[in-house]
C-alpha cells in the first residue's frame, strides 16, 4: 500500500511540473494570450459581424441595455467549444450562444512557440441604448506580457455591474435610506479581476457619512464585470456619482 501511495505522488508530481511547464504568463491552457493569435478568414471584424448577423432580436427588449460576456475555446482545429455566454439577461445570453453555434466557419488556430494551442476567447456582447466605453471595441485577443496586475486608468470596456449603473446606485441608495437623501457623493473603487471591489473611497462633504456609505458598498456582494484592455479583464479604478 505504501508504494501505491508513493507511486500515486509521483504520478501527480509529474502532472503538476506538466500544468506548470504548458502555463504561459500565469495563463493555463487552454491560452489566453500567444505568440500567434487564432486567425478568421474575414478577420475579428468579420466574426463580429457574423455573430451580430446571427443574433435573433425579436423577442429581446431593446429598450435598455443588454451586456454579456462571451467564452469559449478555439480548438487546434479551429472549430469553436465550450461556448458560454454569462449576462444580464437569460434571453439575451441564449440568443448569443446560438448566434455563435450558428458559425460553421473555421478558425486557423493559435501559435505558441512553433505549435498549435487551444486559446480561450474571453470577450463581450454589446447591445447599449446609449454606447459605452473611453475607446475602441475591445479586441478579443490577449496581447502577449500584457500585465493583468496593473491598475490601468485607461481602458478599451469600462467595467460592466449586472443590471447596469442605474441598478446598482438604486441598490446601494435603497440599503443607505435616508442617508444619501439630497447628498450627493461619487463612490471611487478598483474592479478586480474577479470582479470584486477594494480600495473603495467616497467623496462627499461630511465624513460620518462617507464612512457609512463606504461600509454599504465594500460589503455590497454583486460582482461586476471587469474592464478589459487587448482582450484581457484588468483591474481598473472606476467612479460612480450619486
Amino acid at each position: 500500500m505504501r508504494h501505491f501511495f508513493i507511486f500515486l505522488a509521483i504520478i501527480l508530481c509529474h502532472f503538476s511540473s506538466a500544468q506548470k511547464k504548458e502555463k504561459i504568463y500565469g495563463n493555463e491552457p487552454p491560452y489566453e494570450q500567444a505568440d500567434v493569435f487564432p486567425q478568421y478568414n474575414s478577420g475579428e471584424v468579420g466574426f463580429r459581424k457574423e455573430l451580430y448577423n446571427n443574433l435573433n432580436l425579436s423577442k429581446i427588449d431593446l429598450t435598455k441595455d443588454h451586456y454579456t460576456k462571451l467564452e469559449f475555446i478555439i480548438e487546434k482545429d479551429g472549430s469553436m467549444t465550450n461556448v458560454k455566454s454569462l449576462g444580464d439577461d437569460i434571453g439575451f445570453n441564449s440568443e448569443v450562444v446560438s448566434a455563435v453555434k450558428k458559425i460553421k466557419t473555421r478558425w486557423k488556430g493559435a501559435e505558441n512557440e512553433g505549435k498549435t494551442v487551444r486559446y480561450h476567447v474571453n470577450t463581450s456582447v454589446l447591445k447599449y441604448v446609449i454606447p459605452k466605453g473611453t475607446g475602441s471595441a475591445p479586441n478579443m485577443f490577449g496581447k502577449k506580457k500584457i500585465d493583468t496586475q496593473k491598475l490601468y486608468d485607461r481602458v478599451e470596456q469600462l467595467p460592466h455591474y449586472r443590471g447596469g449603473i442605474p441598478r446598482f446606485k438604486e441598490l446601494i441608495a435603497s440599503e443607505l435610506g435616508e442617508t444619501v437623501d439630497n447628498y450627493p457623493f461619487t463612490a471611487r473603487f478598483v474592479v478586480e479581476l474577479d470582479g470584486s471591489l477594494s480600495a473603495v473611497e467616497i467623496l462627499g462633504e461630511q465624513d460620518d457619512k462617507n464612512e457609512k456609505i463606504k461600509e454599504v458598498i465594500e460589503k455590497h456582494q454583486t460582482k461586476w464585470f471587469p474592464a478589459k484592455v487587448e482582450g484581457q479583464d484588468v483591474r481598473f479604478r472606476f467612479p460612480v456619482k450619486f
